[in-house]
This record gives structure tokens, C-alpha cells and sequence, in this order.
């Protein structure tokens, strides 16, 4: 992963915007300080001296912003987020939210003919450049990550698509920006191995070679990774917490088995709890059976809760919503069920029997959908 911030990129509409101030201010600024010098001998000037001197002093401090501002609006890619940064807000986008990446031509997203007289002013002489193509980045999102309505209250309209979520960016160099968002999210997808079964080991060591993600797992998982030719692995243990880049993970105690796929000692299984950046806790039960400290770990105030539904391997339905109501999730997704016949359920019905009985919203997801908070 990824551990340092990327290259701070220059939002060029924010350039345009501090440049169309910039001058006029110093300008107005010299004008009123004059103005206010020559005051005492003039009576209809003098009759306003003490006011004077505050408009030189308001469009030096606009001066300078418009010198400031432009260093100040960019954008750049963190470990775990897309951080769009302006003087007057900062925005951070998880990778999780993202659906693509992609070039637009912004002359086609907003056309100037359909754009104001003060808009047409402030956006010609970008679309009159040399190069005669005004190439954007579009970051294509599930869902922004605040309303809208609040967005554009700090943010200029023109950086968002027109017909469906997302975000523009121009800057000077479209291609290394885009390619450096798609590297930083490839990376951002850590793989984080519960315990040692096939089912939940997969092709965790091909996906970690192939993307250079790094692997969280028990100590002995973790040092039969590194056996496999993995370098970026990062060991815990039951109880033992550690902030990431992206977060704070703490392994969780689980009731189960994990022996790795070669036959080889996995250590004690365990579950995830999640603290991301925005601070709403997930709780992945992963495979195990019902236990009383879960009641503990909804102590901590879980926000989405994961648990197996399957039965014979795990709990099945009934201590399912037993540790609904230990936990005490907003949320609950269940998982580890439907794969094959000995663990077949009906996920609905569980779900109705959660929000019948318990706080918490369910969510049944099939293969491929997915669930953002």
C-alpha cells in the first residue's frame, strides 16, 4: 500500500478563479490607500477618512489570497482516500466509493453556449486554449460522500458531472493524475485473511504479488505468507489493535478451526474490528460460532456488524440474532451461507426476524452487490 500522499495536483479552475481577483484587488487596494492619504484635503474625502483604510486593507488580504489560493486547491491521492482540498474546504473520497475512473471532455459536459454571461467570462479563456481540447479527469462515485446541495456550497458547480454522481478535474496533467488515482485504489484494497481455510485464504497471495497490497493477518498466517514470497505483511494477534493507513484494525476473538491449505499451523482464528478514518466501527465476525464477549465488543458501538448465517460450520440463524442482540449493530450483513447445500438458508427471513426483534437495519446482498455507510 501506498503510505505516502501522491503528487498535490493544481484544480486549474481554482487557478482561474484567484487570477480573476488577483490584480483587480492590489489595484483597488492602491487606488483607496491613495485615496485615503490625499484624504485631509478634500472635505467630501475627509468626511469618510476612517473608512478608508479599511477597503485597502480587505483587497491586500484578497491579494494575497489570490497569490495563496492557488497552491491550496488541489487534489491528491492518500493512502485509503482522494483528498480534494480548496481554501475554503477539504473533502476526502474513500476509494471504496469510486466506480471508475475515466477522460471527459469538459466542453461537452458543460458547453459554453449554455453557460451564462458571467460563467462564459470566467470559463473562455480556458476553453480557448492552443490545444483546443479541454480534457478532464472524471472519478465516477456510488454516492457523494455528503449531500449535494452542501458540495456545491463550497465547491465551484463545474466540478461535479452534470447526469450522475461524480467529479471533475482539471488540471495540468490529466493522464499522470488519473493513473496515479487508479494505483492508489488498486493499492488500497488490503487483503486481510481471517483464518487459514482455503475459503478464506483464496488467492490472497496471488492478489497481494500481483497489486503489492498488504496482507494483515495472525502471526502465524502472516509468517506462512512471507514463506510464500510475500514482503508486505503485517502480523496482529487476538486483542492486539494497530493503526493502519486507512485505520485502526483490532483482532477479535472467533470460535473455529485454521488449518492453512498445505496442512500447515494457522494459529488462532479471528474476526476484525475496523475503525476507519471517519470513525464508524465494522465488526467482521468472519467464521465462528456464537460467544458472550461479543456483548464487549458492542461496547464499542458497532456500526455494521458482519455474521455467518450458515450453520454446521458456523452459527447458524438463531445464534445469528442472538449475537444481533449482543452486539447491538445499526447495521447487520449476513454472510458464509447459500455457497453449497450443507449451509443453504433463507437470508431474507432471517433478515425479518433482525428487524423484527432487534435495533438493527438488515442487508441482504447478493453475489457482487455491495453496501456503503
Amino acid at each position: 500500500m501506498n503510505s505516502k500522499p501522491g503528487k498535490r495536483f493544481r484544480l486549474r479552475l481554482y487557478e482561474r478563479l484567484f487570477a480573476m481577483f488577483r490584480w483587480p484587488s492590489l489595484l483597488i487596494a492602491i487606488l483607496t490607500a491613495g485615496l485615503w492619504w490625499i484624504a485631509p484635503n478634500y472635505p467630501l474625502l475627509a468626511a469618510g477618512q476612517g473608512l478608508l483604510p479599511v477597503v485597502p486593507v480587505i483587497c491586500f488580504v484578497l491579494f494575497l489570497a489570490g497569490l495563496v489560493g492557488p497552491a491550496l486547491s488541489y487534489v491528491q491521492c492518500h493512502a485509503s482516500y482522494l483528498l480534494i482540498s480548496t481554501p475554503f474546504y477539504r473533502l476526502s473520497v474513500g476509494y471504496s466509493r469510486i466506480d471508475m475512473i475515466t477522460a471527459v471532455n469538459f466542453a461537452q459536459a458543460y458547453p459554453l453556449s449554455r453557460q451564462g454571461w458571467s460563467q462564459r467570462r470566467f470559463l473562455e479563456p480556458l476553453y480557448y486554449e492552443p490545444t483546443g481540447q479541454l480534457t478532464v479527469v472524471a472519478v465516477w462515485v456510488r454516492e457523494y460522500p455528503l449531500p449535494l446541495r452542501w458540495l456545491k456550497l463550497w465547491f465551484t458547480d463545474y466540478m461535479f458531472t452534470p447526469d450522475s454522481p461524480g467529479f471533475l478535474f482539471m488540471v495540468n496533467d490529466w493522464m499522470a493524475l488519473s493513473h496515479q488515482i487508479e494505483d492508489y485504489r488498486d493499492a488500497w484494497r488490503e487483503r486481510r485473511i481471517s483464518h487459514g481455510h482455503g475459503d478464506h485464504v483464496g488467492d490472497a497471495v496471488a492478489v497481494a504479488k500481483r497489486t503489492g497490497a498488504t496482507v494483515i493477518a495472525n502471526y502465524e498466517i502472516a509468517n506462512w505468507c512471507e514463506a510464500q514470497g510475500l514482503t508486505k505483511v503485517h502480523a496482529q494477534h487476538l486483542g492486539g489493535g494497530y493503526n493502519h493507513p486507512f485505520g485502526y484494525i483490532k483482532l477479535t476473538l472467533a470460535l473455529h478451526g485454521s488449518a492453512l491449505p498445505d496442512g500447515s499451523y494457522g494459529g488462532n482464528p479471528c474476526g476484525f474490528l475496523i475503525t476507519p478514518a471517519l470513525g464508524r466501527k465494522v465488526y467482521l465476525a468472519c467464521d465462528t460460532g456464537l460467544f458472550g464477549d461479543m456483548s464487549l465488543i458492542g461496547d464499542e458501538g458497532i456500526e455494521l456488524a458482519t455474521l455467518p448465517i450458515g450453520d454446521n460450520f458456523t452459527m447458524g440463524p438463531a445464534d445469528a440474532l442472538r449475537a444481533v442482540k449482543l452486539l447491538r449493530p445499526r447495521h447487520v450483513i449476513p454472510v458464509h451461507y447459500n455457497t453449497f447445500g450443507l449451509i443453504a438458508q433463507d437470508a431474507e427471513a432471517w433478515a425479518g426476524r433482525v428487524q423484527a426483534e432487534t435495533g438493527a437495519q438488515a442487508h441482504v446482498l447478493k453475489p457482487g452487490e455491495t453496501y456503503t455507510l
